[in-house]
């Protein structure tokens, strides 16, 4: 059996593969910005080992068993990384997240950027 490209044929007729296909050709554009933005590295090795620690726990403990549990531990995950890229302390960091929630005040920012901009309105209290 020969491929019906390898013949000058046409391509197969599938929408699987014209989908992916287009998916291609749509993020065209995005796969040579390393190419042409000083900066950019051509892989995401920093982000792959950035989340090698989370993806060791969920492989050792299996996860959670629920979408509430997912959606948690994702959260906690992503605090925990970007608190460690900043040089925070994680555990401070949600305890004065949890204040400001039980006292119904401006949460903690996220990032350093956010503490250069107090004119920002306070996040409101998501209701239970």
């Amino acid at each position: 059996m020969t491929c019906a490209w390898s013949g000058g044929g046409r391509p197969p007729r599938s929408s699987d593969t014209s989908r992916v296909c287009k998916n291609i050709l749509a993020l065209r554009p995005a796969r040579w910005t390393f190419v042409k933005t000083k900066g950019v590295e051509p892989t995401n090795n920093f982000a792959e080992r950035l989340i090698r620690a989370f993806v060791l726990w969920r492989k050792c403990c299996f996860g959670t068993h629920a979408r509430r549990g997912n959606e948690f531990v994702e959260r906690m995950m992503t605090v925990s990384a970007t608190c460690r890229l900043q040089g925070r302390d994680t555990i401070e960091f949600l305890t004065e997240a949890v204040d400001s929630y039980l006292r119904g005040t401006r949460a903690p920012p996220c990032s350093r950027a956010q503490t250069q901009h107090p004119s920002r309105s306070p996040r409101s209290r998501p209701t239970p």
